[in-house]
């Protein structure tokens, strides 16, 4: 089974589905942007070697913002 955590994405695409995000987190308190982070991102990860950084997303960050809020 493939998990949505291991699927690439697009850089060019997600930043045109993104629209209005920049300034939506513009307007966040750093304690809202670390919150919402805090939801999405299960694990960040740096080789030093290739210089890549991966990120793992939970899968339920989103469904858990939406049902509590940003600011909850």
């Amino acid at each position: 089974m493939l998990r949505p955590e291991k699927l690439r994405v697009d850089e060019k695409a997600l930043r045109d589905e993104a629209g209005g995000f920049d300034r939506l987190w513009q307007v966040m308190i750093l304690e809202e942007q670390i919150r919402f982070a805090w939801h999405l991102v299960e694990k960040v990860g740096y080789d030093g070697r290739t210089g890549k950084v991966r990120v793992s997303f939970k899968s339920s960050g989103v469904k858990e913002l939406c049902q509590k809020g940003i600011a909850g």
